[in-house]
């Protein structure tokens, strides 16, 4: 059996999926065949078959499209755990890759589905639901476009598995080449749905923020961003009346003691050495953060 039996793909479909013309796509174009990598992040659980859905899908349309799995065990539905996980991963996302996010409380209803493209060619699908705007190095793409042509699509499409039917199959086809401008209309960033937490706010001589999310080892990842402390001396970090000095890594401090220090994600942390802040002080997201400045 040859690629092209294994595709079932007419060369009308390659055509529409790459935006290029059929005698190109016949040609053996190296510009059609040099599929983008696309990337999966996921709350469906390693485990999942939903998970391996998603990937017979993008096989199906794009079969020389490399898939690598960021994350499928975010805590379920959690937005703010998509956002840090998305942000964590930037810097090392492959210049040309295709996110895929499919963390979606919303889906089925009225909610939109958006594609940013960023200056170094990396694009991202997700739900507008405030992820994209909450990751920190997704800020203002060079295109948004909302995905609302649905003959892109699979049909049927589920009213409660959008990431199988619309996320997959637009993702695989922006991996073949596909021009944006099939995706749907252009959108403005600042009318997305906003990141679900606040910014930091500054008070001079102190700070005010907030712990949006702890992580498996029970470290509290705040909405407080390194750069935003330039020029800044952090005396302390204080959260449910209790004390969290800042320090530069985990054993500046002795077992079982808290500190507080700026994380791998780039932002301010709160922990416990060798053990879950979260648990011991009954801290989770939401909590109110207080950090005091010093004179430099």
């Amino acid at each position: 059996m040859t690629v092209r039996d294994k595709d079932r793909s007419t060369p009308s479909d390659r055509a529409a999926w790459t935006g290029r013309s059929d005698a190109a796509c016949d040609k053996g174009d190296p510009r059609v065949r040099r599929t983008r990598p696309v990337v999966l992040l996921t709350d469906f659980g390693p485990q999942s078959a939903y998970v391996g859905q998603l990937k017979l899908v993008l096989h199906r349309l794009a079969p020389q499209a490399p898939v690598l799995d960021l994350a499928h065990d975010l805590p379920p539905q959690n937005r703010a755990a998509a956002a840090l996980t998305l942000e964590g991963a930037r810097r090392f996302l492959p210049r040309n890759a295709v996110v895929v996010v499919v963390v979606d409380p919303g889906v089925g209803s009225s909610r939109r589905i958006v594609a940013a493209r960023y200056a170094d060619d990396v694009a991202v699908l997700a739900p507008d639901n405030g992820i994209l705007r909450a990751a920190c190095g997704f800020e203002e793409p060079a295109e948004l476009r909302a995905v609302a042509n649905a003959a892109l699509f699979l049909k049927p499409v589920s009213t409660v598995f959008h990431g199988r039917d619309i996320l997959a199959p637009v993702a695989a086809k922006l991996a073949r080449g596909m021009a944006w401008a099939e995706l749907g209309p252009a959108l403005s960033w600042r009318h997305l749905v906003p990141a679900p937490w606040s910014d930091a706010a500054f008070y001079g001589d102190s700070a005010d923020a907030e712990v949006i999310l702890a992580d498996r080892f029970g470290n509290l990842l705040t909405n407080l961003r390194a750069e935003w402390l330039r020029g800044h001396r952090v005396l302390q970090v204080r959260c449910r009346r209790r004390r969290f000095p800042f320090v530069t890594h985990y054993e500046a401090v002795a077992p079982g003691d808290p500190l507080a220090l700026i994380g791998s994600h780039g932002r301010l942390e709160l922990a416990v050495r060798d053990g879950s802040a979260a648990e011991r002080f009954a801290i989770s997201a939401g909590h109110p953060v207080r950090v005091d400045f010093g004179i430099r």
